[in-house]
């Protein structure tokens, strides 16, 4: 069996014998597992002697090119897709999967503000959209 088999076909599994709630918090666990250390020293970096949550967000901005502030509102927005998983899988990947880079950024802020926020996934290239575009609830 090719390795895009067993994908495809633990991707199927996951689907048939779990509810979409735990099928996407598996997903999003593997996300967090997968940033890099890089981004991680970007995250305490950016808390390192902030005196407000505002600030930490402002140097993450600073620090992480694809986040932005809209308004009173904060997206993470990706050009294209950068999952080194995606890049070299071969068959058709199920837009759920989008998950890991939900819990990716999570992570993120986790180790920046030192606490869980919420993301919202609005739109993703895998899902047809031009861009990946997350937004972040603090």
């Amino acid at each position: 069996m090719s390795k895009t088999q067993s994908i495809d076909d633990l991707m199927r599994e996951l689907k048939s014998i779990l509810d979409d709630k735990k099928r996407d918090k598996i997903l999003e666990n593997r996300g967090r597992k997968c940033i890099s250390k890089s981004f991680l020293k970007k995250a305490h970096a950016a808390s390192n002697n902030a005196k407000s949550e505002e600030e930490i967000i402002n140097n993450l901005i600073d620090s992480v090119d694809m986040l932005h502030k809209e308004g009173n509102s904060l997206y993470m927005i990706f050009p294209k897709c950068y999952c080194h998983h995606v890049k070299k899988y071969k068959g058709k990947i199920p837009d759920y999967y989008c998950n890991c880079s939900k819990g990716w950024i999570k992570e993120l802020f986790k180790n920046a503000l030192d606490r869980e926020v919420e993301v919202e996934i609005e739109s993703t290239v895998l899902r047809g959209g031009k861009e990946c575009r997350f937004h972040i609830i603090i």
